[in-house]
């Protein structure tokens, strides 16, 4: 029974989440997509050490172009995520990965064993950070300062940009598929003191289940303002990950948790929560009367109080 209820919460938010970035699927197929993205999910974590893959993928270059300097590799939880640092350490790519405190107590050894294992001779493991630490953004700096590549996942629950920045910001509002998105700007703080480029890169899974790598031209530090620069940088980096959500919107991990960083609209009060439901009891049990359509629904002792005194105050005494 828990297992039944843990998985209707998460399609709740996941079927609410899909309604507001894309109206365009139907209801009626949400259940399906609910049950593709978490194929997806298993699939990403069970092949996070596929070898095969890897092998497949040495034969690609991840980063491309004449721009080759170190600096931030930015990507987002969707399709073959978890095997993304692997293939940069096969590749060669002195790496810092940038991960939640607790994900840095449960994985830590496993990326430094992992690093070691699959990276080129003599290059050092995968240097680990924390993205809540408040020094974050100078241990970064540093580590590109050394050569190392950091690797950011930008729809992180966590991070330095949960927190004021020097300017006190500490997230941007833009335009994301059919909604508005908070964005943390941490990657785009970083790459602007560091004066480094951005590699847009991902791993999606295609037609076969191959991890295909999808990537964009690196994106330098716009001229103008720190402000100006920073919006400019993170609409660009959203503007890609809602076209690979296009084509593949079941393999994007975010689908179950990306409510909390939406614009809501101000909760609703109890004048407009009348004009739809009315408050009644029957034999001691309290509901919700729908006026279009007559249903009844269960109330809890606090709501039908609530409703009942506004009603008392505002309606009842002018009637």
């Amino acid at each position: 029974m828990n297992t039944q209820i843990t998985n209707l919460t998460a399609f709740t938010f996941f079927s609410a989440n899909l309604s507001k970035l894309l109206p365009k699927i139907s209801l009626s197929d949400h259940p399906a997509y609910f049950s593709e993205t978490g194929r997806y999910h298993k699939m990403a974590h069970d092949r996070r050490k596929d070898e095969n893959a890897l092998k497949s993928l040495r034969s690609v270059k991840p980063i491309s172009g004449t721009r080759n300097e170190p600096g931030v590799i930015a990507t987002f939880h969707i399709g073959a995520y978890k095997l993304l640092p692997l293939w940069l350490a096969s590749c060669g790519i002195p790496l810092t990965l940038l991960v939640s405190a607790d994900i840095a107590a449960r994985e830590r050894e496993s990326y430094r064993k992992l690093s070691l294992r699959f990276g080129a001779e003599g290059q050092p493991p995968a240097e680990i950070l924390e993205a809540e630490d408040p020094m974050v953004i100078r241990k970064m700096i540093r580590s590109i300062g050394r050569g190392n590549w950091v690797l950011i996942f930008l729809d992180g629950n966590e991070g330095v940009a949960n927190k004021q920045s020097a300017d006190g910001r500490t997230d941007l509002l833009i335009d994301f598929l059919a909604h508005k998105l908070r964005v943390k700007t941490g990657v785009a703080e970083l790459a602007f003191l560091a004066r480094c480029p951005i590699y847009p890169l991902a791993l999606l899974f295609d037609e076969q289940l191959n991890p295909k790598p999808m990537s964009l031209p690196p994106v330098g530090v716009p001229e103008g303002s720190r402000l100006d620069a920073t919006r400019r940088i993170m609409e660009t980096l959203y503007g890609w990950l809602a076209t690979m959500i296009d084509q593949c919107p079941a393999q994007w991990e975010g689908w179950f948790y990306v409510h909390h960083d939406l614009q809501h609209r101000d909760g609703v009060d109890h004048w407009t929560l009348l004009q739809q439901f009315l408050p009644f009891s029957v034999h001691g049990h309290r509901f919700l009367l729908h006026r279009e359509t007559y249903g009844a629904y269960p109330a809890s002792d606090r709501a039908f109080r609530k409703l009942c005194e506004f009603y008392s105050q505002h309606v009842l005494r002018n009637g």
